[in-house]
C-alpha cells in the first residue's frame, strides 16, 4: 500500500518530534511526519495484537460479544486508552471509538521509541 502524498505549503511542525514538515500523508488527520506514522502505527500494531492474542487464547471475548461502554450499543473494536498497557482495553462502537480519538500516550510512547533510536 503505497501512501498518498502532499506537499504541505505552511509547513508546520510534526506533532511528535516538532521536525519541520515537508510533505504529509492526505489522509492523515494530524499534523505529523511520515517517520513518526511509523513509529506511532508500530505502537498501535503492538498493542492491538496483544488483544487479538488475548483473545484467541479465550483471555478476553470478542468485541462484538459486548456493548459499547459510551453508548449501549453492540461494540465492534477494542479502545486502547493508554498504550503502555495493551490489555487495558474498553469495547467501544466504530462511532464511538472516531470520537475517543488516539490514545492520551501515544505521542509520549513515539517521543520515547524516537529518542532510544536516534
Amino acid at each position: 500500500m503505497t501512501l498518498a502524498l502532499t506537499p504541505n505549503v505552511k509547513s508546520r511542525p510534526c506533532a511528535i518530534c516538532a521536525n519541520p514538515l515537508d510533505r504529509v500523508p492526505k489522509a492523515a488527520r494530524i499534523n505529523i511526519c511520515l517517520r513518526c506514522a511509523f513509529v506511532t502505527n508500530v505502537i498501535q500494531k503492538t498493542a492491538a495484537g496483544a488483544v487479538a492474542q488475548a483473545v484467541k487464547t479465550g483471555r478476553m471475548p470478542r468485541a462484538r460479544e459486548r456493548l459499547c461502554v459510551d453508548c449501549a450499543r453492540p461494540a465492534s473494536d477494542y479502545d486502547h486508552r493508554e498504550y503502555s498497557k495493551p490489555l487495558a482495553v474498553e469495547p467501544v462502537c466504530r462511532r464511538c471509538n472516531l470520537r475517543r480519538g488516539p490514545a492520551l500516550d501515544l505521542y509520549a510512547l513515539a517521543r520515547s521509541r524516537l529518542h532510544r533510536v536516534s
